[in-house]
């Protein structure tokens, strides 16, 4: 138990990466399209001086933007500094490449690799809206991950968005999403489109034939200052082959289904040299790492060690990484070991079979954990039974604990010892988890706030310039002109509900605003026995509030949870 939270410790470290040079970079992703762009970040933690030397960069990619910022933070009385470069990448060729590793003030970072593969091409008819879906294999094996990507493509500005749920019919299916959404730019034909990815972890939990439905993505198009009426868009629909289960070779009859990717198993004792004083535990971690299943799925392991040791199984703990390229699952297993005696013990390889199912073959996983040493008396021979006649008016001694009694006592003591200090680790472990879960919180919820302001501040300028033009074509009597200024402004500070009309629009302004609407309304219809006289109107237009005070219509451009809550 006490190893459990610095391995745990360490595996939050290896599913995060390699952060602890002084230098590091990181990419956005790893497999990109030729006409896509990715990010590159190159974090010095030491505030290193000078600039990145980033000459190698040139001669694979195109640098569309860069950007740099720095931070401080206080831990333990002590300022930690660190800069940070981002580099905005286009791919300028098919194939396998290695980001070099680029120096900063004489550190370098360690390379990255990056994949470029062919360009998605845009469907005929140059549309504005278009989806691309796909899976990363056509057949499967049942309860095994197939990851399924879905792309929206924007080459114009979406209002009121909806995704509707994915759908998969043919059999039982466990969907899992697979982090954030991931936002970059891609360039087809000549032209710009924003895109949205989204990934899926998908488990089927029978064999058979499957059919991932077409993704249903709607919304109203934007551009030039006006929404279009809702409209559809489609993807095309998927087809995947699920196979049964393989059975295990005849030497692990018993074998549990695993399909997966990658499976790792590492053990650990404390002591690490496996000497135990007389009395003291062993700690024992069995730890299993496994990519393309969940954590439930892993079994439970058990030690078949000799008669003379004693083992007591802690409870297991569970973790589960949700990556973009799928599913991470940990599971540990901690026991505690007691010698009944002296002696050096052996202890069994744990193994673990399971089905990789990049090559369709089943695969066994072990870990060694090497010997124990016990102190205390060592039984070289059985010693000789001795019976002796009971005196026939012995008195009885005065009673005293008998052995097992006082190994008891010293087990719950050593027991209790291990726990209380696991516990600390634990609580230790919990803290540097949160501190990791609260820092890109952070940076999430002010990367939301630049954009909500940013929206705003477009409708604002748009609103202010509909504003002008109206107030300008009601003092020069233009009332077409008016109208349709009028109904601008009132669709970018009210929204699309208040631009249906200038009788809707009247019904939302204070008395005489909405008088003065009303007159231009019956101008335009034949309605109105007087001649129109725009003065009134503008003088309303002067006094309406700011444009985007009342923005209650406006609908940001984020991608809708794919299952929302009820």
């Amino acid at each position: 138990m006490v190893t459990r939270a610095i391995l745990g410790l360490l595996l939050v470290t290896t599913f995060i990466g390699e952060l602890r040079a002084d230098v590091y970079a990181l990419i956005s992703r790893d497999e990109v399209q030729l006409n896509e762009s990715f990010t590159l970040v190159l974090i010095a933690d030491r505030n290193e001086q000078g600039e990145p030397e980033i000459e190698g960069l040139s001669e694979n990619f195109d640098i569309l933007g860069r950007s740099q910022s720095s931070s401080m933070s206080i831990v333990n009385g002590q300022r930690e500094t660190s800069r940070r470069w981002t580099y905005s990448l286009l791919p300028k060729a098919l194939g396998d490449f290695e980001i070099p590793a680029l120096s900063v003030g004489g550190v370098s970072s360690q390379p990255v690799r990056v994949r470029v593969t062919e360009p998605v091409v845009a469907p005929a008819g140059d549309p504005d809206i278009f989806l691309e879906v796909s899976i990363d294999r056509n057949q499967s094996w049942v309860q095994a991950q197939v990851i399924y990507t879905l792309k929206i493509y924007q080459g114009v500005a979406i209002r009121q968005n909806q995704l509707e749920p994915l759908r998969v019919e043919g059999g039982e299916v466990i969907a899992t999403r697979l982090g954030e959404d991931r936002r970059y730019e891609a360039t087809i034909d000549g032209r710009q489109f924003d895109v949205v990815e989204r990934t899926y972890a998908l488990f089927p939990q029978e064999s058979g034939e499957y059919e991932i439905q077409p993704a249903v993505f709607r919304g109203s198009l934007y551009s030039r200052g006006r929404i279009s009426a809702p409209q559809e868009f489609r993807s095309e629909a998927l087809q995947l082959s699920v196979a049964p289960a393989v059975p295990p070779p005849a030497q692990f009859a018993d074998a549990l289904w695993l399909p997966a990717s990658e499976l790792q198993l590492s053990a650990s004792m404390e002591p690490r040299d496996g000497i135990l004083d007389e009395g003291v535990p062993a700690n024992i971690v069995v730890d299993t790492v496994v990519r393309g299943l969940q954590a439930n799925q892993l079994p439970e392991l058990e030690l078949d060690v000799d008669p003379a040791l004693r083992v007591y199984p802690d409870q297991p703990d569970f973790a589960s990484r949700e990556l973009p390229d799928g599913v991470i699952a940990r599971r540990q297993q901690s026991f505690a070991v007691i010698a009944g005696r002296g002696g050096v013990y052996d202890l069994p390889t744990i193994t673990l079979p399971w089905f990789d199912v990049d090559t369709g073959e089943w695969r066994v996983a072990s870990a060694e954990l090497g010997s124990l040493r016990a102190a205390g008396q060592v039984d070289s021979q059985p010693a000789p039974v001795v019976v002796e006649p009971e005196p026939e008016a012995a008195l009885d001694p005065e009673p005293t604990a008998p052995p097992v009694i006082a190994e008891d006592r010293a087990l719950r003591a050593a027991l209790l010892r291990a726990r209380l200090i696991n516990y600390g680790l634990l609580a230790l472990w919990l803290l540097t988890m949160f501190i990791m879960w609260r820092a890109p919180m952070k940076q999430r919820r002010k990367r939301k706030r630049a954009r909500v302001e940013a929206d705003q501040n477009a409708t604002y300028r748009t609103a202010r310039k509909a504003r002008k033009v109206a107030m300008q074509a009601a003092q020069r009597g233009d009332a077409s002109a008016a109208r349709d200024a009028l109904l601008d402004w009132a669709r970018e500070a009210l929204g699309p509900h208040a631009a249906s009309g200038l009788v809707a629009l009247a019904a939302l302004l204070p008395a005489q605003e909405a008088t003065a609407v009303l007159e231009l309304d019956r101008a335009l219809y034949g309605a109105s026995e007087d001649g129109w006289d725009g003065a009134r109107l503008a003088k309303a237009i002067n006094s309406l509030d700011r444009p985007g005070v009342h923005n209650s219509g406006q609908q940001r451009n984020d991608l809708p949870a794919l299952f929302p809550s009820s």
